[in-house]
């Protein structure tokens, strides 16, 4: 997730998918795995003529990705903030990010977890071409099975996935088929959580591990 779009309209739909589903599933602990892209730059504005930085303070308040830990849920939450970004050997790169990340998840053996996956927009297009490289705004389907099975029973797996290019809403359609391969599971054991009223363009799928 680039911390340029964090804070805004979609990430209330976010968290209050995560705070319901915690409380639907009783977890003990929502974990987001940020796959985080952090900005070199956010711009400048012009006052006067004059070109002025923003300033760090106001930075921090609205795009610190870290500040959600402080949020009042009855449920703790934690952000596996480990760097994501695009490396010219990305194959081993993105590798070793989620080796990384399923180690931080044995950390927390004891606690039913709600692990919610949060890249830029979700899954890889569906393959044209055998063993295309996802981009750094994806996950494959090959990384979401990996998340999924470091899971223990009853931890519940939640993905964010933005819109596609697809017309209407067969988008959400063909990501929920991919999502729901990835993880190896019917079409009835995944669900659908979003929030329209707020924006159309994301919706979420979740499934409990057995």
């Amino acid at each position: 997730m680039r911390d340029i779009w964090y804070a805004d309209k979609r990430d209330l739909v976010k968290w209050a998918t995560l705070y319901h589903l915690a409380h639907i599933f009783n977890g003990s602990r929502i974990i987001q795995i940020a796959f985080y892209r952090k900005e070199k730059e956010f711009g400048k504005i012009i006052i006067d003529g004059q070109d002025k930085e923003i300033p760090k303070e106001v930075i921090l308040h609205f795009r610190d990705i870290h500040r959600i830990r402080d949020i009042r849920f009855k449920v703790l939450v934690e952000v596996f903030d480990l760097i994501f970004e695009y490396k010219k050997e990305e194959v081993k790169y993105r590798h070793d990010y989620f080796l990384s990340a399923i180690e931080w998840l044995r950390g927390y053996r004891k606690e039913k977890l709600i692990v919610f996956l949060d890249p830029d927009t979700g899954l890889q297009p569906i393959q044209t071409k055998p063993k295309t490289k996802p981009k750094p705004e994806h996950v494959s389907e090959e990384e979401v099975g990996r998340i999924w099975d470091a899971l223990k029973p009853e931890d519940v797996l939640v993905f964010y996935q933005h819109q596609t290019n697809r017309r209407g809403e067969s988008w959400i359609k063909d990501k929920k088929i991919q999502f729901t391969k990835a993880i190896g599971l019917s079409g009835d054991a995944v669900k659908l959580a979003y929030g329209p009223e707020v924006t159309k363009d994301v919706v979420f799928f979740y499934a409990q591990k057995n």
